[in-house]
């Protein structure tokens, strides 16, 4: 028990050193020796966790990654609902979360969009959108690429709205951009 203690606060404090690296610098300029030094750890220590600082990057992705799975199980409910869930994983680890959206060089921002993809495609289909798939594809790319942009700002601005208010706020883009494709404007 006091093993498994300890190597949770390892780790932490390996993570911890790390985003405040990679809040300084791109990972490919990164090394483990730094991240080493700064947690006061030798380098035995860091490859007894991880093989470099990529798997490291990829363990922290994978852990917030599987708490968006979480938090999303079983919703089958309204996209404002949704993105609200999503929204407070954010908000809950947003010190990551603004490095990792930042990071053009983490594939994290591309596995969160996959995760949506299936979810707001089938919601839309499921409704009287007039459109082939290609175009829904191309709409979902938009929504999800402006969204992140959306909550980048959100991150940056200290998240000066509450997670109702920027919840709704992209709900009503998403729905704007789909009205376009809707029975009432093909009439």
């Amino acid at each position: 028990m006091r093993k498994d203690y300890r190597v949770r606060l390892t780790k932490m404090l390996i993570r911890d050193k790390f985003l405040q690296l990679l809040k300084e610098k791109p990972i490919n300029k990164i090394t483990v020796s730094e991240i080493c030094v700064k947690a006061e750890i030798n380098r035995a220590t860091f490859y007894a966790h991880y093989k470099n600082v990529y798997d490291l990057l990829e363990s922290i992705e994978g852990e917030l990654t599987n708490g968006f799975e979480e938090a999303l199980q079983n919703k089958t409910c309204h996209i404002e609902e949704y993105i609200m869930t999503l929204l407070q994983v954010i908000k809950d680890n947003s010190e990551l979360c603004s490095v990792l959206i930042t990071d053009k060089n983490s594939g994290f921002v591309q596995k969160i969009m996959d995760m949506g993809r299936e979810y707001y495609i089938s919601g839309w289909m499921g409704t009287r959108i007039h459109a082939s798939d290609e175009e829904v594809e191309f709409v979902y790319d938009f929504l999800s690429h402006g969204s992140v942009g959306v909550i980048c700002e959100w991150l940056e601005n200290g998240m000066n709205l509450s997670l109702e208010e920027l919840a709704a706020f992209l709900s009503k883009l998403s729905n704007g951009s789909l009205s376009g494709f809707t029975d009432e404007m093909n009439a």
